[in-house]
């Protein structure tokens, strides 16, 4: 198994919208891509999402991240938000400048 960490630093005052994206859109395509979310959180101290998908290989990551970016159902969601952002002619952004991603494996430190 490998593990991606996921860390988004999202707009001051849009943090519940985000949430409401992942259970409503986001969770129901990850599942479809076999995307597995294992742990999900928000900061406390900072205006942040951070949460941890786990898959079988590396392939496996990259195959689940391109199956979620051609699902018909994600597409929609994009072009709905460009339309909107066009029409409203500003840019709705629910996530600032950055999203990182790292692979993390757990450690052989003896907890317990």
């Amino acid at each position: 198994m490998i593990y991606e960490l996921r860390t988004y630093v999202v707009t001051d005052g849009r943090m519940p919208e985000l949430l409401s994206r992942f259970e409503d859109i986001f969770f129901p395509i990850f599942k479809r891509s076999n995307i597995k979310v294992v742990s999900f959180w928000t900061k406390k101290d900072a205006n942040e999402l951070v949460y941890v998908c786990e898959f079988e290989s590396e392939t496996a990551k990259e195959l689940a991240w391109e199956t979620f970016l051609v699902d018909p159902e994600w597409i929609v969601q994009v072009s709905l938000a460009v339309v909107v952002a066009r029409c409203a002619r500003e840019v709705i952004v629910l996530v600032r400048a950055r999203i990182c991603s790292h692979l993390v494996a757990p450690g052989s430190l003896g907890l317990g």
